[in-house]
């Protein structure tokens, strides 16, 4: 099902369209625009669709929680691309963002993860009204899509003896063990949040395909082969993102919070500064639900496919937050977007976050 967009909005996408500066698949040129309700039709023209399959109505609020946290995901991209453009030379947005990106090529990472936001502005904030299964969406899906569960039980084993398993939303891919673990564990009902057994908070796939022999045998004889250059696109088939279950009760009970001045006032407080653990810091308390789905967005070929990166600085097992991201300084891994799109809107909100991830007004 084609987006709506009003009908002037629709004139400007055929002009956009019919003129060469905006009719290439990267968005840079559209980023330096400074008229910001353009970029937005610009963006609207081609948006990407996502729903909700039945497994996300499984509780009472599930899916209007999940609907709500996609929806401050795409408000903190539309919130850094404004700031990031009008205020790029503000003192604050600047350190913050160098604290980020670092200072080595920091123009060109600045614009690469401008264009990030932009391309994760490019989904709707809202999902249409079916599920995965409905005709109306798969006659329509493409692989800028996504489509998002809230269990697992579409997966199945690849024959009853195999230790390979196949995901109904996926049906070129084939998941090994370590995916399939790694599902259960989502889905795992009496997980308990610090327990010491890792558990991710979402899970997303791209619909691409892999050639792994084709890779592994180039990677014999040219160590620096990009992984990327062996991947299929899948045009009509949606990427995926899986909510795991513990991670949406917390987000449940605590009340689905959003950033806004209250939250950034509480972290502020010594008593939330006493909870702080496994060195976490005041701007990390910040995140909610909808930060991590910004994160999550980032994965998607609509997202730009940005990766967690594993290659990290001595000692350092995972980089999911501030002070990891501030040594690591890569604008391709998708929680150092999601944190400066965090810290952009921490701008917005008239404070900055300090390189020990201390929170402060602005002077």
């Amino acid at each position: 099902m084609e987006a709506s967009i009003p009908p002037f909005e629709k004139e400007i996408c055929y002009i956009l369209s019919t003129t060469s500066v905006f009719n290439q698949p990267n968005l840079a040129v559209a980023m330096r625009l400074r008229n910001i309700s353009l970029l937005f039709i610009v963006n609207s023209c081609n948006a990407a669709n996502w729903c909700l399959d039945s497994s996300c109505s499984s509780k009472p609020g599930l899916a209007e929680g999940i609907k709500g946290g996609i929806g401050e995901a795409t408000d903190l991209a539309n919130n850094a691309i404004a700031v990031m453009t009008a205020h790029a030379d503000d003192q604050w947005v600047r350190k913050m963002a160098k604290y980020i990106l670092g200072t080595d090529d920091f123009d060109g990472k600045f614009s690469r993860a401008r264009g990030t936001f932009a391309a994760v502005m490019g989904y709707q904030k809202v999902p249409l009204p079916f599920q995965p299964q409905d005709p109306a969406w798969t006659s329509s899906e493409r692989n800028v899509d996504l489509e998002v569960y809230c269990d697992d039980a579409r997966i199945f084993k690849r024959t009853p003896d195999s230790v390979l398993s196949m995901d109904a939303a996926l049906p070129n891919k084939v998941m090994g063990p370590s995916g399939r673990d790694l599902l259960t564990r989502c889905y795992e009902p009496n997980f308990i949040p610090g327990s010491g057994v890792e558990a991710s908070k979402a899970i997303t796939r791209t619909s691409n395909t892999f050639d792994l022999g084709g890779y592994r045998a180039e990677k014999k004889i040219n160590p620096n082969v990009q992984r990327q250059n062996y991947e299929a696109p899948q045009p009509n088939v949606a990427c995926v993102m899986d909510i795991c279950t513990w991670f949406s009760a917390a987000a449940a009970v605590s009340g689905w919070p959003i950033v806004n001045a209250e939250r950034v006032e509480a972290c502020k407080t010594d008593e939330f500064k006493a909870k702080l653990s496994n060195g976490l810091t005041p701007v990390d308390g910040l995140k909610t639900f909808g930060t991590t789905m910004l994160h999550e967005l980032t994965h998607t070929i609509q997202g730009g496919t940005l990766v967690d990166i594993d290659v990290l600085p001595p000692g350092i097992d995972s980089c999911y937050n501030w002070i990891c991201i501030g040594g690591l300084k890569n604008e391709r891994n998708a929680d150092s977007i999601a944190m400066l799109g965090l810290a952009m809107k921490l701008w917005s909100l008239k404070h900055y976050a300090d390189d020990d991830g201390s929170i402060y007004p602005i002077p």
